[in-house]
């Protein structure tokens, strides 16, 4: 027996809602995973590198566009806009993000020695 387009219609429709939630289903599924990385700390250490290099990056290219264009024109827009507090900012701004930078490093460096050394000792005694 023939459908009627009522029925075609409301068999369409029951497609488009299954294949919409079995996609936010997936879409859930994956960000409680992104969430479960993130949350541990090797997964927020490289989380926390991520947002750095993006930040630092964003500042830089936002200072080279604001405040010295790579052009001969650049050179005269540089002399004027050297002393705004705009270009200031973002200098200083990625200035100190890079130090964070490697102060990330560094700290990350130490909890790996430190958590090398606890293994050994724990060995040692057991």
């Amino acid at each position: 027996m023939p459908q009627t387009r009522s029925q075609r219609t409301m068999s369409r429709n029951a497609n488009i809602h299954t294949s919409a939630n079995d996609f936010n289903n997936i879409t859930k599924s994956t960000m409680n995973k992104i969430k479960a990385i993130t949350l541990t700390p090797v997964g927020g250490f490289i989380a926390l590198v991520f947002a750095t290099v993006f930040i630092h990056w964003a500042l830089v290219n936002l200072y080279i566009s604001l405040c010295a264009p790579p052009t001969i024109m650049g050179l005269m827009t540089t002399m004027i806009s050297l002393g705004s507090p705009v270009c200031y900012f973002i200098n200083v701004t990625q200035v100190e993000l890079a130090k964070h930078y490697i102060s990330i490093w560094g700290s990350a460096g130490i909890a790996m020695i430190t958590w090398i050394a606890a293994k050994f000792s724990v060995a040692k005694k057991s």
